[in-house]
């Protein structure tokens, strides 16, 4: 039997995000979540982070 290769820790991460991320795409598919809300929000939750940046410097 061939000994395993070694996986790095970025690789495990790598492995682990690709399952969570697919898990949640079927909870969103089961939900009726649609990509473009998905993206939508994700746009708007980056604009109000940038703002609250800049206010906060000022």
């Amino acid at each position: 039997m061939l000994p395993k290769r070694k996986m790095d820790n970025y690789e495990k991460d790598l492995v682990k995000a690709r399952i969570l991320s697919e898990r949640i795409a079927k909870k969103m598919r089961a939900a009726g979540i649609t990509q473009e809300q998905v993206e939508k929000d994700v746009h708007e939750a980056f604009r109000e982070i940038k703002r609250n940046r800049r206010s906060n410097r000022n």
